[in-house]
């Protein structure tokens, strides 16, 4: 299946994790894996695993980052619509642009400061068809967020790309819109675990949050090398 194809069709394993974690919580014999075991066969889902952990340690993980653009056009767009004068819109449209653009930067910061198992490509959501259709013209983003230049095409890669409605989750997608499972690295959650995540509820400030970018970036690294010797050796 394309990668192109997997965003429709990925809808669907959101909410099968959405429903995997909300299991979890509600009974603890409820188990993830056995839960993927019925979509993946577990010959096929080590195989993809191996091979896929191999091509990445050669080629690029490829992030794919959001930038809600639909958002913000829409908004845009009731700006220039509204009969009344007012700045309602314009505002919520660069407050929006303003948190979307820390987080990606924190993104891009941590993981070129991190991780060190592949290389790396930066693509925001709004030119990845183009970066499909194998265009190299201003598709992938530098530190500041510029777009720039793509020099080559990546021979293989694997997709790091944010769940869809979830916005601490990342999933690892192969090149052909394959989700990953286990035993590969596949899943991550911005803010490590679910007690950190309940205490950032109520203490937001508690922990300065571009570190917890810091900790994914690692966190992805080291799962990534840890998976890899296991394969190699």
């Amino acid at each position: 299946m394309l990668i192109r194809q997997f965003f429709n069709r990925f809808s669907i394993n959101n909410r099968q994790i959405s429903t995997c974690v909300l299991a979890c919580i509600v009974s603890v014999f409820i188990n993830q894996s056995s839960l993927i075991a019925q979509i993946v066969k577990p010959a096929e889902a080590i195989e993809l695993a191996e091979s896929s952990i191999l091509l990445l340690k050669d080629h690029y993980l490829v992030v794919r980052l959001h930038t809600n653009q639909n958002a913000i056009k829409k908004l845009e767009e009731f700006s220039h619509k509204s009969t009344k004068p007012t700045d309602a819109y314009d505002k919520k449209a660069a407050l929006i642009k303003e948190d979307r653009d820390w987080e990606n930067k924190n993104m891009i910061r941590a993981l070129k400061k991190n991780y060190t198992f592949s290389k790396l490509l930066f693509i925001p959501e709004d030119k990845f068809e183009a970066f499909l259709d194998g265009n190299t013209e201003k598709v992938c983003l530098n530190d500041d967020l510029e777009l720039v230049d793509l020099h080559e095409i990546p021979e293989a890669y694997i997709l790091l790309s944010r769940v869809m409605g979830h916005h601490y989750d990342w999933v690892c997608i192969s090149q052909d819109g394959q989700t990953l499972n286990d035993p590969f690295p596949s899943y991550f959650r911005l803010n490590g675990n679910w007690n950190q995540f309940i205490k950032g509820l109520f203490k937001p400030n508690a922990k300065n949050p571009a570190e917890k970018y810091d900790a994914l970036a690692q966190k992805i690294s080291d799962k990534m090398q840890k998976y890899y010797i296991t394969v190699t050796y």
